[in-house]
Formats: structure tokens, C-alpha cells, sequence
């Protein structure tokens, strides 16, 4: 049996005779590439980030009222968890627009409100700057506007909730004091 050898003008006369099949075989190729890459990319995340600065008690009554308490509202750790609680989260949840803020409180005890606090706190992160006393909130969401709104009120709530809560315990510390000199002029 006698072998053939091809030569380059065989294969041109192939590629010319086929050009069509393999022109049409290397469009389909790039038009598959192409749909597959745009209906199967994944959204882009966004993640923008506020600053707050945690301060510590300056003044001798802060500190005294501080020593007299049982919690520690100074920890920088406490703090950050502080920024995903549940008032914090209402709070951000309510200056979104995500939740009414004339909620009855019924309503504020359904699954469907608290699925709503619960998955905005899954959105949000908090971590400490180094050794630093400053907290980095990090919000991400689909939308770049969205992503900023929620990381700066995060840390607008966050501003709000943390003086309520030394106005607390100012409060807590002043009545506790006053007790005691109740008891003291009542011996």
C-alpha cells in the first residue's frame, strides 16, 4: 500500500476547501466565551468603611464613676461587638429605611422585623486599627451608595447608642451614690 505525504499546499488546499467550518467553529467559540463569561459572573461586592475613635474616660468623675461599676464599657473589644448589637442595628435599620421607625412594639417582636435587624448586622463588620483605639466599620452591599450609607450610619448609631449608654450609667452611678447617703444620714 502506498503511503502519501502531504505537504504544505495539501494543507492549504484543506484549509481553503474548509475555511468556512473552521471560521464558523472559531466564531462560536468566541461567542460561547463571550455569553458564558457575561451570564455567569458573579455581582461585584462593594465595601466602603467609617472610622470611629473610641475615647477613653477623661475626666476624674468619668473614671471614678467608671471604678464604681460593674462593667467595663472601655474595652476596645466590647466595643466592637457593641457596634453590631441589636440597638445599634435598629438604630441603623431605622435611618436606612429598611424598618419604620414608629414600629409598634409588637410588630418589633415578629420574625420578619428581626430577620431584618439580624440580616442588616450580617452586612456589617467591625474591627480594631492595630493597636489603635480606633474601630473600622465595614459595610458591603451590591450598591456603592448603599455600602456608604450603612458604614457611615453604623457609625452614627453607633455614636448615638454609646453616649446613651454612659448617660445610663452616669445615671445608674448617681442614684447608687445617692442611696448610699440616703443610708448614711439615715444611721
Amino acid at each position: 500500500m502506498a503511503q502519501y505525504e502531504l505537504n504544505v499546499i495539501d494543507y492549504w488546499l484543506i484549509l481553503k476547501k474548509r475555511k468556512y467550518l473552521i471560521l464558523l467553529s472559531a466564531v462560536m467559540v468566541v461567542v460561547f466565551t463571550f455569553l458564558f463569561s457575561e451570564f455567569l459572573k458573579p455581582n461585584p461586592i462593594y465595601e466602603a468603611s467609617a472610622r470611629v475613635k473610641f475615647e477613653r474616660s477623661a475626666t476624674m468623675a468619668q473614671q471614678l464613676l467608671e471604678s464604681l461599676s460593674y462593667s467595663n464599657l472601655n474595652d476596645i473589644g466590647t466595643q466592637i461587638e457593641f457596634i453590631r448589637s441589636f440597638p445599634v442595628m435598629e438604630r441603623v435599620a431605622t435611618d436606612l429605611g429598611r424598618v419604620a421607625p414608629d414600629t409598634s412594639e409588637e410588630a418589633k417582636r415578629s420574625a420578619a422585623y428581626l430577620n431584618i435587624i439580624y440580616n442588616l448586622g450580617q452586612e456589617i463588620a467591625a474591627q480594631r486599627e492595630g493597636d489603635t483605639n480606633i474601630i473600622r466599620i465595614s459595610a458591603k452591599s451590591d450598591q456603592p451608595e448603599q455600602a456608604e450609607r450603612m458604614a457611615n450610619s453604623t457609625a452614627s448609631a453607633y455614636r448615638v447608642e454609646n453616649i446613651a449608654a454612659r448617660n445610663r450609667l452616669v445615671t445608674e452611678s448617681k442614684r447608687f451614690v445617692e442611696e448610699q447617703l440616703a443610708n448614711l444620714e439615715n444611721i
